[in-house]
């Protein structure tokens, strides 16, 4: 159960909420992973095997760490400016006025292909 700045619970966390964090871990996974040892290592032609893996291993601590600590500050400006409730507040918005078409029941396929 996440709780919000205000102290207000949600038992129901939405898609839209939810797609947000998604994307965002998926985003900084990729950007964080971009490098592969073997480009890793060749990027440091000059040094020993021993010292490129050192180094390798010491490139994988902070990338871990930065990650944490992205994810950390991501989670913080979140609560702080309470993006989590707005997006909640638009879904239900959305399904109460039938906005979006896509996630109604009665959504009518044919009107889109016509």
């Amino acid at each position: 159960m996440e709780q919000e700045a205000g102290g207000t619970d949600h038992h129901f966390v939405g898609t839209r909420r939810s797609d947000l964090k998604k994307s965002f871990k998926v985003a900084v996974r990729s950007l964080l992973t971009s490098c592969s040892r073997e480009d890793f290592k060749k990027a440091f032609p000059n040094f020993t095997n021993a010292e490129r893996q050192r180094l390798h291993q010491l490139f994988i601590q902070v990338v871990t760490s930065l990650h944490a600590n992205i994810e950390e500050e991501f989670e913080s400006l979140c609560l702080e400016t309470q993006v989590g409730k707005i997006l909640d507040t638009v879904e239900q918005l959305v399904e109460e006025q039938s906005l979006d078409p896509l996630y109604s029941d009665n959504f009518n396929f044919e009107v889109v292909s016509s």
